[in-house]
């Protein structure tokens, strides 16, 4: 468990020295996982040193090349036990992912604030909910999404992407409440999503006003 500074998109891409598209040459294994005790049942700031081909750069103030070394803060144990951030699951071998990356003490650039400079462009209905703001922002801003999937939500996407989270409780009213609104459903792709991993957007009315719904976060 870990406390992390939030960003929003603009300042995560201005605080990170690389954005890019990336995807992993190798597997997470406790052969490139540290910070385990050589007992393996302890571990203290437990990382992985991952090996990622750049797909494309936004941001390349250390002049990467076309491949290069990242560390993730989640490994495995000899056992195969996972390590790991809540909701930050490890890059996967040959999956594709959009990040954001800064300075670590572990000798490689690693994600800004964990999750929330990490983003997995293969599974885009998979990503963490508490930055699905800043996933929509990037996708937009970086012109990720697909020519079709702008055209057919038009509009709504800078209106979803300007909209603000509000809580919305988890009880019987609100279940029933959402389940009584007409949502327009609108699905998302980059060029490398899995077609059965579409970031699923959703916009309705209620009584008070337009509401959006995507990463299972209502928006206003």
């Amino acid at each position: 468990m870990a406390e992390f500074m939030q960003y929003d998109y603009a300042n995560l891409f201005r605080y990170a020295h690389t954005v890019a598209v990336v995807t992993p040459l190798d597997d997470l294994s406790a052969e490139n996982t540290y910070g385990v005790s050589e007992s393996g049942d302890r571990y203290y700031n437990i990382h992985s040193v991952r090996e990622v081909k750049a797909l494309t750069y936004f941001k390349n103030e250390n002049e990467y090349g076309d491949t290069f070394t990242l560390a993730e803060e989640c490994g495995v144990l000899s056992d195969g036990t996972l390590v790991m951030l809540e909701d930050c699951w490890p890059m996967q071998k040959g999956d594709t992912y959009l990040v954001f990356l800064c300075k670590s003490g572990f000798g490689y650039p690693i994600s800004v604030s964990g999750c929330n400079g990490k983003f997995d462009l293969t599974h885009l209905d998979l990503n963490c909910r508490q930055h699905s703001k800043v996933l929509l922002n990037a996708l937009l801003e970086l012109n990720l999404l697909t020519e079709k999937s702008v055209q057919q939500a038009g509009d709504v996407l800078q209106e979803a992407a300007s909209a603000m989270p509000i809580y919305w409780p988890e009880d019987e009213e609100h279940i029933a409440k959402e389940t009584d609104i007409e949502w327009e459903t609108f699905e998302l792709y980059t060029r490398w999503t899995d077609k059965s991993y579409p970031l699923t957007l959703k916009r309705g009315t209620d009584e008070d006003g337009v509401i959006y719904r995507y990463l299972q976060t209502m928006m206003r």
